[in-house]
């Protein structure tokens, strides 16, 4: 027996446990039973000590004890599972599992994949004495042990929906609502994200789990993203950026004060300005630093210009003192002192003295190429670089004066003037010439009265004098009236002798109506006109006069109604880039339907406007009368449930039809197809409607199509119709309906036996028109006919008589056509250069002779000609 057990016989426990001696008593069968639970089953085994008399005596027996067997009952929630040992707990099952006592066993956990994880599992072993407890898990799948089972449990699995997390931040310049990390069950919908950038602020991009995403607030997680964590970043950046300046002393920068400007977009023209005495030695820019949000990783890549401005930036200027150069020299006959180059800053003040030599003088000193007179000393005060020249001349100069075409100056040519004197020039033009510039050392002192004197005072260098001159200008006056142009458009100035032209145009909608020179009209031109004054010796004008255009409207009447206004002769005449309404008016109970405007339609428009017309035009109103509804079947007998189209023959031009089928349907298509479910007589209505009857006009046939089970007889012919000889072949088809269980029947109407065959091949053999017959029979029920009609042509021959057939001039002559096969058309050939084509003509033969007489006739089917050599007689 294994050890522990305990003893129990006749209903008392022993006080010792296995292995162990017990006393039973004498002479009696004995039950002992032996327990070791919870790990064993009890078992009881019957001693008989009978067979032990006389003396004290042991017995022993091997007695093997079943281990115990307990259950698990193991219950999963509506989205777990649990697996053992080839035993299924599936989601929202319960389920018994027998373990044996003392042993372990595994149950696998796990959640639905994949929105659920394993939550919790709460053990109940309190059989076992061990309290309830729970064991949370929160993983998608997971090993359950139960360890050295004594007794029956309950194992309970709960599940959770994944959680995911949604981690959002708002970088520098902006705010997120929410922001931080938020759980939400897996699969569901984000919170919306609503990024609000600051104050001069925008968004700049839009982050989603490290990736750029195009932005929209608020911004959702849609639920089929959200299986696994996500982060949402959103960079701002700012609308405006400040743009500062930083000078040194001795200039300033404008704009000087700071200013903000768009982001992205350019700073205000810029210029660094130094203080007299100081020069720009450096001008340039810098930009601050990045914000980190805006990190070349989020796509912003740095720009060192003065546009696209991404951050602050600020103007730096540095200046400094100037040093200028100053030159001095001296021409031949003096010097100056001091000479050569000398630096000063800005403000010095120098001086300079000039020296002239024996037989000369100061003329003059010439700073920068300015003349500043024979000044000594010369004094300066810097401020830019100078070029100082002391120029000295001899004490005799001269004057060089020179006259152009048209008059003259006295004196002429060089003229030597003592240092310090005076010398007058007289200028005079030649006739019909004025002075038009006299220029003094190259300045022009404009033109001038005739005679002009010049006189030069305290000459002290060189000199020229220059006359020009030019003929007298005469003045031609344009003017154009509405509707053109002239070109040129002002006066103009033309020299005496000279031409002038002058083209005149008109505008699109005019023509030129006269042309007026100084008064007199030369009558009207066609555009352009070009004018031209030749040799002009006096003041002219020249006018343009414009006439405008005029364009017809044709005015087209139409039967239902007038058109107004209707014109003179139905021609309405308007101005050309004019505007011209007409109103249509339809007679009592008609309805306009179109317009048509130069031949194209434009819809019932009323009223109609042209509008700045240029062109002809044409206008005819179309007026509508209510319809007139009309129609047919392709069948009216027809089996039930078999397709009926009816066809549209309303006249007066209707736009909307309502078909009413007398079976309870309608239809509003134009030509429908219909089918009739049940036996019986329908009367079929068609409405029709137009511009004219709104309401409708409503035409009715009484029991118009007829749905029967009854046979319906329907034949077909090929050909309907030919020419003989030899014959004409005809099939004939049966298209019947009903036809179950009928007979056919077949009469050709041309004297030939008819047939009983449902579809036969009939030959007529003479021409004619035959109604054939088809019958179909379904015996002590019912009968059809059809019918049908085969029309047979022969080729004509041409035949003929005359009477009489020979006579005395002037022979007149009946001719009777004989021919046979029904001709259309006849040509008679007389003999004498004369024909007919009347088909019994009556014929006079003028001259003595024999003549041969010719027929032609001709038909669809053929054309044949007869011909009689010397048929008629003429003495």
């Amino acid at each position: 027996i294994p050890k522990g057990a305990t003893v129990t016989y006749d209903g008392e426990v022993q006080a010792n446990r296995t292995p162990c001696w017990i006393s039973l008593p004498a002479q009696k069968i004995v039950n002992v039973t032996f327990d070791r639970m919870p790990l064993n089953l009890p078992a009881t085994v019957t001693v008989d000590t009978t067979l032990f008399v006389g003396r004290p005596s042991k017995w022993g027996q091997i007695i093997n004890l079943d281990l115990a067997t307990y259950f698990i009952q193991a219950t999963a929630d509506a989205h777990s599972a649990m697996t053992t040992e080839g035993t299924t707990i599936s989601a929202g099952e319960t389920k018994t599992v027998p373990v044996q006592a003392g042993s372990t066993r595994i149950f696998n956990l796990s959640g639905e994949h994949p929105a659920y994880l394993v939550h919790n599992l709460t053990v109940d072993r309190t059989n076992e004495g061990i309290p309830v407890f729970n064991i949370t898990y929160d993983l998608d799948s997971i090993t359950y042990p139960h360890e050295k089972t004594l007794g029956n449990a309950t194992l309970s699995l709960s599940s959770m929906k994944k959680q995911i997390a949604v981690n959002v931040t708002a970088g520098k310049g902006g705010s997120v609502n929410d922001a931080g990390i938020t759980y939400y069950d897996y699969g569901t919908d984000s919170l919306p994200y609503n990024f609000i950038p600051d104050t001069n602020f925008q968004v700049n991009q839009l982050w989603k789990d490290g990736v750029p995403v195009t932005f929209a607030s608020p911004y959702y997680i849609q639920g089929t993203e959200m299986t696994y964590n996500h982060t949402l970043y959103c960079s701002f950046r700012p609308t405006k950026v400040w743009v500062f300046v930083n000078s040194s002393a001795g200039g300033r920068i404008e704009p000087s004060s700071p200013y903000m400007a768009d982001y992205g977009g350019c700073t205000q023209n810029t210029t660094a300005i130094p203080d007299p005495g100081y020069f720009l030695k450096d001008f340039t820019w810098e930009e601050e630093e990045n914000d980190p949000y805006m990190s070349s990783a989020e796509g912003f890549t740095t720009n060192y210009f003065k546009c696209d401005l991404k951050s602050n930036l600020t103007w730096i200027a540095t200046f400094d003192k100037q040093w200028f150069n100053v030159s001095a020299s001296a021409t031949e006959g003096g010097m100056i002192v001091p000479s050569g180059n000398t630096t000063a800053t800005y403000g010095e003040t120098l001086s300079f003295t000039s020296t002239a030599f024996s037989g000369y003088q100061l003329g003059e000193i010439i700073d920068n190429g300015i003349s500043k007179g024979p000044v000594s000393p010369y004094n300066i005060s810097v401020t830019e670089d100078h070029t100082i020249v002391a120029r000295f001349q001899s004490d005799v100069l001269t004057i060089t004066a020179a006259a152009g075409q048209g008059g003259m100056i006295e004196p002429n040519g060089t003229v030597n003037v003592t240092f310090g004197s005076s010398q007058s020039f007289v200028t005079t033009a030649s006739p019909n010439y004025f002075i038009s510039s006299i220029e003094v050392d190259g300045t022009d002192l404009g033109n001038q009265t005739s005679p002009n004197t010049t006189t030069f005072s305290n000459v002290t260098k060189d000199h020229t004098i220059n006359a020009s001159f030019l003929k007298y200008a005469y003045t031609i006056t344009p003017s154009a009236g509405i509707g053109g142009t002239i070109s040129p458009s002002t006066p103009q100035n033309v020299t005496m002798g000279d031409s002038a032209s002058f083209v005149i145009s008109a505008d699109s909608c005019y023509t030129i109506g006269d042309v007026i020179i100084d008064g007199m009209g030369l009558g009207p031109q066609a555009s352009p006109y070009t004018y031209t004054f030749s040799n002009v010796t006096t003041d002219h004008t020249i006018q343009g006069v414009f006439q405008i255009k005029t364009n017809n409207i044709l005015v087209n009447q139409s039967e239902g109604g007038i058109i107004e206004p209707a014109g003179t002769g139905g021609i309405v005449q308007v101005n050309c880039g004019a505007t011209q309404s007409f109103n249509m008016t339809p007679d009592p109970g008609n309805a306009l339907y179109d317009l048509i405007v130069d031949n194209s339609s434009v819809g019932p428009i009323n009223p109609y406007t042209f509008t700045n017309i240029s062109s002809d035009h044409t206008i005819e109103p179309v007026f509508v009368m209510p319809p007139e509804p009309d129609f047919e079947a392709d069948r009216v007998r027809v089996p039930p449930l078999y397709p009926v189209t009816f066809k549209d023959f309303t006249r007066n031009n209707p736009t909307d039809w309502l078909w009413d089928f007398g079976d309870g349907e309608v239809s509003n298509l134009r030509e429908p197809v219909h089918y009739y479910a049940l036996v019986g007589n329908y009367t079929v209505k068609l409405t029709a409607f137009n511009a004219a009857s709104p309401g409708g006009v409503t035409m009715e046939k009484k029991d118009y199509i007829c749905v029967t089970t009854d046979p319906i007889a329907c034949m077909m012919a090929n050909p309907l119709g030919g020419t003989v000889q030899p014959g004409l072949t005809v099939e004939f088809t049966d298209c019947s309906l009903n036809t179950d269980g009928v007979a056919w029947g077949w009469v050709f109407a041309d004297g030939e036996a008819g047939s009983l065959q449902k579809n036969v091949t009939h030959t007529y053999t003479s021409p004619g028109v035959y109604q054939v017959t088809h019958q179909v029979y379904k015996p002590f029920i019912a009968k059809d006919y059809a019918y049908g009609t085969i029309t047979v042509f022969q080729k004509p021959t041409a035949d003929f008589i005359a009477h009489p057939m020979s006579g005395k001039s002037p022979f007149s002559v009946q001719f009777e056509d004989k021919s046979t096969g029904f001709p259309t058309s006849w040509f008679w050939d007389f003999g004498d250069n004369s024909a007919s084509y009347d088909q019994n003509p009556l014929h006079v033969y003028a001259g003595a002779g024999n003549y041969s007489v010719n027929l032609k006739v001709f038909s669809d089917e053929g054309t044949s000609e007869e011909n009689k050599e010397g048929y008629i007689t003429v003495q």
